[in-house]
């Protein structure tokens, strides 16, 4: 009998202390809720004294017009929201294939002001006005998650894909993200006045950085400026390409630090080794890596005869696998940028349906 008790207390116990999941859609028809934007009015909470992890998780029903914000929430390293795509509704790698934000007003695509959120999947695209971002990171933020993101045609003056501005910034993290034709910087630490920052990006794919007017052009792909303190950018695996008329890999030159790590990046240049950066793979010719180069169409997929495949090494990522589903690595040995090759004969993925 008394063992009969304690199991029933234990099961109880366990049931009564069990983490709150919760996921809720977003989409038309009889989605949860329309936008994110209204899913963050509704489920805005302290998720620490909840003990919850809410999935917020949006359908490609119709291009989502919004400027996301996502703000007022107390999350940890356990407790933490979701902002995603379902399965079968992500993007494919290529503009227009998945779920989009396209904003109609002002405003950056997303604004991240809490710690340890995690927005995957989503193509940000469309700003419309001038120093508008795809994202924009502000606040002092810290274990924040970016992954498997599509950026493009970011064409307003001063517009960067992800930005970070004057604050402690911890261990932003970029993994498996595309970002394509943007006016400014794919990627850009920008830090005038206090704050310190680190950034670690590993398996993205930056295009077509600084594509925009005269006084943005002397931006590189990904861009390391402090004008005081100190910004650290550590780089794995991580191509930058087609930049306009200065370095794919860019210190800026304020009077700040800025501290560049990392291996086996590739570059058309040589900022691929910049400062601490080693063994990267160096001037190679972008129309020679991938699918389909023509701007404002670009396909990243890795073409054959590419020097990306096998040629980078091994690192820690969140989910070891690419944008389309695809384990990293394939081989034994990691390839750079976000799009992992699958071998000829194996299993491959379409929207994150297996092909076999």
């Amino acid at each position: 009998m008394a063992k009969k008790i304690l199991t029933i207390l234990l099961l109880f116990c366990s049931s009564v202390l069990a983490q709150d999941t919760a996921t809720w859609t977003v989409g038309g028809g009889a989605r949860d809720h329309a936008t994110y934007t209204a899913a963050q009015a509704v489920h805005v909470q302290d998720l620490v004294a909840a003990d919850s992890l809410l999935t917020f998780e949006a359908y490609d029903d119709n291009d989502l017009v919004e400027n996301l914000t996502i703000t007022g929430w107390t999350s940890d390293a356990t407790r933490y929201s979701i902002w995603t795509v379902a399965v079968n509704e992500r993007h494919d790698g290529t503009r227009q294939t998945g779920v989009t934000i396209d904003p109609s007003s002002s405003g950056h695509c997303i604004t991240i002001s809490n710690s340890f959120v995690r927005i995957q999947y989503i193509e940000l695209t469309g700003v419309a006005a001038d120093s508008d971002e795809g994202v924009r990171v502000t606040g002092n933020v810290s274990n924040t998650w970016l992954k498997w993101l599509l950026i493009y045609d970011l064409e307003r003056a001063s517009s960067d894909g992800i930005y970070t501005g004057d604050w402690d910034i911890t261990n932003l993290n970029i993994e498996g993200c595309i970002i394509i034709d943007i006016n400014r910087a794919g990627i850009h630490m920008q830090q005038f006045v206090s704050g310190t920052q680190t950034v670690n990006i590993k398996h993205t794919t930056v295009i077509g950085g600084n594509k925009g007017s005269t006084s943005d052009n002397d931006f590189g792909g990904i861009v390391n400026r402090s004008e005081a303190n100190s910004n650290t950018i550590t780089c794995d695996n991580v191509i930058v390409m087609n930049t306009n008329t200065t370095a794919d890999f860019q210190s800026k030159g304020g009077a700040g630090t800025e501290t560049w790590a990392g291996t086996f990046n590739m570059s058309e240049d040589a900022s691929a080794d910049l400062d601490g950066m080693s063994s990267g793979v160096l001037s190679k010719t972008y129309a020679d890596q991938f699918t389909l180069t023509t701007a404002n169409a670009e396909d990243i997929h890795l073409k054959a005869g590419n020097d990306a495949e096998d040629a980078g090494h091994t690192v820690t990522l969140q989910t070891a696998e690419d944008f389309e589903g695809d384990s990293i690595p394939q081989n034994s040995v990691h390839d750079i940028g976000a799009d992992e090759v699958v071998p000829a004969g194996a299993a491959i993925r379409k929207r994150n349906i297996i092909i076999l």
